[in-house]
């Protein structure tokens, strides 16, 4: 009668853990996500240096089709001296533009991450010891404000 009693146990346990890992494997694994990060550094020919970095919070197997445009507006007669892109994990989806199309001492920045899916962006942009950060989306350009970045070149 115990054997009988145990073989009972042992069929019932081993029908409970089936009937638990048949349910945990319809379970939908969730998707892992990383930053990627890229951080183009522009030198103008005024001297002034800004450092622009951006992070999109993507599922590692859908970056493939994912750009990041930096369009930067300058003051009139300022121009690009150097572009250092410093290779991040998005180094080579990166292109920075340069417009003198600004008032003197006047900049700002524009950058749009283009990807076929949705995720979030955001964007830093350190000019003359300033940083404003701001936030957004793949496929929405974000500006950053000349307000930010107006001041004296000196």
């Amino acid at each position: 009668m115990a054997l009988c009693l145990r073989k009972t146990v042992v069929f019932s346990f081993i029908l409970c853990l089936s009937a638990i890992f048949g349910i945990l494997g319809t379970i939908p694994q969730a998707q892992a996500l990383s930053i990627c990060n890229g951080d183009p550094i522009v030198k103008l020919s005024n001297g002034i240096k800004v450092h622009a970095t951006v992070s999109v919070v993507v599922d590692p197997t859908q970056l493939g089709d994912l750009q990041v445009t930096y369009t930067f507006h300058v003051p009139v007669g300022v121009d690009v001296q150097k572009i250092t892109y410093t290779g991040g994990s998005l180094a080579d989806r990166e292109n920075v533009q340069v417009y003198a199309d600004q008032v003197s001492n006047s900049y700002s920045e524009q950058v749009l991450a283009t990807a076929s899916y949705s995720a979030s962006v955001t964007t830093t942009t350190v000019y003359k010891g300033q940083s404003m950060t701001v936030t957004g989306m793949t496929n929405q350009s974000i500006l950053i404000t000349p307000t930010l970045m107006s001041g004296n070149t000196h």
